[in-house]
């Protein structure tokens, strides 16, 4: 249920970081993966053991069947 929890925000500085790296992302709010259904949680998004893709787990809280369906918005 740690997914289901607001993040946390922390202010970090320039101190902070040992390399100002150039940012791939342009620090606008989104999300890496939407998912359309106030019901399901992604759980766990881990990279395939064969390495070919990654693996989702969702878990549906409300008892409801359905499809789902998932974006990555950031990806292009």
């Amino acid at each position: 249920m740690e997914e289901m929890a607001p993040l946390e925000a922390d202010l970090v500085t320039y101190l902070d970081k040992a390399v100002d790296a150039p940012r791939p992302l342009n620090g606008a709010e989104a999300s890496f993966l939407q998912v359309d259904s106030p019901h399901v949680v992604l759980v766990t998004w881990k990279r395939a053991e064969d390495e070919h893709g990654t693996i989702l787990r969702l878990v549906e809280v409300a008892g409801q069947t359905g499809t789902v369906k998932i974006t990555a918005p950031l990806s292009r």
